[in-house]
């Protein structure tokens, strides 16, 4: 087991638990499946809509976004309904996976290092209602309360009672309001904890929502400096693996590029590697979302620099075979930059495993590094019993059967 000093210090720790190889392929197979349901229903929602989708595929390849500015769409209804279902699924597989390495970490904690993907997968399978469905419980809840204050307030628009009867319910109407932006927080806090306390619990949806509500009361500040301190640090432990991919990426160009100053074919590694690139999201519509994000931009067209002569422009005029390099080599860019964002998911899922582990040793005094898998736990006694009554029946067969071979054994005795 390990040992954690139960306060900000074990934060830091997040950066280091999550590089590891088996929980950023979860969250990179969960991420790239949800980005393919995401951009098939957002082209399928665009072209019921009636948009072009060469130009929309021109301008967002893999990275669709119908709030650019590059290519604004509006939807039609159909459209619309389709585009929140592919956001919805990306949410949910991201919970998923969530849960599965908080699995993996609490179990890596409590001192079991060889915590498979396959058993984080199987305890999905048990626990994904409780993932899902207590957020969603939540924000029925918090609707349930804003209808009822809407019917509050219509109630009020009847002359004499209705304005008597809200008058004398203000102090409980008061308290029911409170409750709602304490309603509204933990809703905010579920989006962040819920994998992080289901993995480590193996709670329902009902003792998840308890849960978020105890430790939002209770350790409030806590949670706010704790997931704040991470995410300061779970991009700065991805920029240092984004860095280490770019060497790698820069590497691979410079060493594409002397390969064909040999055979003297720059201009063609120029023209594939140029295509390549417009599949990364670094054209204008980034640019065109927030200012920020111009770094980022900046950041991946530097990925060629330092290559003599390299020039990346955008040509129109390819062959079908460099138009199919291309696309294979954008897609390779693509899933490593998955990779680099799975990355990023897992220091985050890791860190609210630590952060609510240190919540509850606060608020309840108790260590969830010391609670046993009953998964494991409950199937070992019987077992031990069962041999136990064999060892004990064994004497007695032992017995029985050399008495029967005796008994077979003895000469029979002739008669006079």
């Amino acid at each position: 087991m390990v040992s954690l000093y139960f306060d900000i210090r074990d934060i830091f720790r997040a950066v280091k638990l999550g590089f590891a190889a088996k929980k950023i392929w979860i969250h990179f197979t969960y991420l790239f499946y949800g980005l393919l349901i995401y951009d098939i229903l957002t082209y399928i929602a665009a072209k019921i809509s009636g948009y072009d989708l060469a130009i929309m595929w021109h301008t967002y390849h893999f990275f669709p976004c119908p709030f650019s500015k590059a290519y604004p769409m509006d939807f039609t209804v159909g459209g619309d309904i389709l585009y929140w279902i592919g956001v919805a699924v990306m949410v949910i597989l991201w919970f998923l996976a969530s849960a599965a390495v908080g699995k993996i970490t609490i179990e890596q904690l409590r001192g079991n290092d060889f915590y498979s993907r396959k058993e984080a997968f199987n305890f999905i399978k048990k626990n994904w209602k409780a993932v899902i469905f207590s957020p969603i419980a939540l924000i029925i809840l918090m609707v349930i309360l804003f209808v009822g204050g809407m019917v509050v307030g219509a109630w009020q628009e009847i002359p004499y009672v209705g304005e008597i009867t809200t008058n004398l319910l203000a102090i409980p109407i008061f308290i029911v309001s409170l409750f709602f932006v304490l309603l509204v927080a933990v809703i905010a806090l579920s989006f962040i904890m819920t994998p992080a306390v289901v993995a480590t619990t193996k709670n329902d949806t009902f003792e998840t929502m308890f849960e978020l509500f105890s430790s939002l009361t209770s350790q409030p500040w806590r949670i706010v400096i704790y997931d704040i301190l991470l995410w300061i640090i779970a991009p700065l432990g991805t920029a240092l693996f984004f860095i280490a991919s770019f060497l790698g990426i820069k590497v691979m160009f410079a060493t594409y590029y002397y390969a064909s100053e040999i055979i003297h074919t720059p201009e063609k590694v120029n023209t594939l590697f140029a295509y390549a690139m417009q599949y990364l999201p670094n054209l204008p519509f980034i640019k065109s979302l927030s200012p920020c994000c111009q770094n980022f931009y900046n950041w991946l067209t530097l990925i060629p620099a330092g290559i003599p002569n390299f020039k990346p422009v955008f040509y129109e005029t390819l062959n079908w075979s460099m138009h199919l390099s291309g696309f294979i080599l954008g897609l390779t860019f693509t899933l490593i930059l998955l990779f680099i964002a799975s990355y990023l998911l897992t220091i985050n899922s890791v860190g609210q495993v630590i952060i609510y582990t240190i919540v509850r040793k606060k608020k309840d005094d108790e260590n969830l590094l010391e609670m046993l898998d009953e998964e494991f736990e409950e199937p070992i006694i019987p077992a031990i019993e069962e041999e136990e009554k064999k060892e004990e029946e064994k004497p007695e067969t032992e017995k029985e059967e050399k008495v029967e071979k005796r008994k077979r054994g003895r000469p029979r005795k002739k008669k006079e």
